[in-house]
């Protein structure tokens, strides 16, 4: 992973995720279940939860964000296309 954010930043981004049409289901949904996570695991952590509730959160997690990412497709974008092999640049030749 190259970035992480904390929490607050996460629930201050689905706060606003969930005020744009067609978020707020998933979004305040995903809210919620990180909450819930926060409030039932704090502490010790997932490390020491019992596996079974564990499984359930990463399904739920799993679950909100297929639905996030469907709301919210990437762009399609178009791939620059790739610039011919001219080798190296020729002197131009004096004019006669």
């Amino acid at each position: 992973m190259t970035h992480a954010v904390c929490g607050v930043h996460l629930l201050r981004e689905l706060t606003a995720a969930a005020e744009t049409t067609g978020r707020a289901d998933w979004a305040n949904a995903l809210d919620r279940l990180l909450c819930e996570i926060n409030r039932t695991t704090s502490p010790p952590g997932l490390t020491g939860s019992p596996p079974e509730l564990v499984a359930g959160y990463r399904r739920r997690y799993n679950d909100l964000i297929a639905v996030g990412w469907a709301a919210n497709p990437r762009p399609r974008t178009r791939r620059p296309r790739p610039q011919p092999q001219t080798g190296p640049r020729q002197p131009a030749r004096p004019a006669r």
